[in-house]
């Protein structure tokens, strides 16, 4: 009966081993192709913005204008050439703030450009009483 049970567990070794085997000799995948160096150009995706409506639209962009001009008036009555680095700064992210204001009305972003606009009012108002 030893010599069943042995001819068993080398047979079941044999067959797990034969396994082992043929994966060595099995054949590989084919390789990958290589990924493009510049991936497909693709348009970006359309910006979204609020749904005013007409009304809303004309206070919005009244109010943006008004505050773009009040802006510009500050900056104006500024003199650069009194401003240390850090005002030069300020006074640059305001000119940068009124451009974007713009930019935003002319695509008739109206919140937005009223956002940029506050911005821009509020910073130059704290310019200009920091230089007083």
């Amino acid at each position: 009966m030893a010599r069943p049970t042995l001819i068993a567990v080398l047979s079941l070794l044999l067959a797990t081993g034969c396994a082992q085997i043929q994966s060595i000799f099995a054949p590989s995948p084919p390789p990958r192709p290589p990924r493009p160096a510049h991936p497909e150009r693709r348009e970006p995706p359309p910006l979204l913005s609020p749904q005013v409506s007409p009304e809303l639209e004309g206070r919005l962009m009244d109010e943006a204008n008004a505050k773009i001009q009040g802006a510009e008036r500050t900056l104006q009555s500024i003199d650069t050439g009194k401003l240390a680095n850090d005002q030069q700064e300020t006074y640059q992210t305001i000119d940068s703030f009124l451009s974007q204001a713009r930019e935003a009305l002319a695509r008739k972003d109206f919140p937005q450009a009223l956002n940029l606009a506050q911005k821009a009012q509020i910073l130059s108002s704290e310019l200009s009483k920091a230089l007083r």
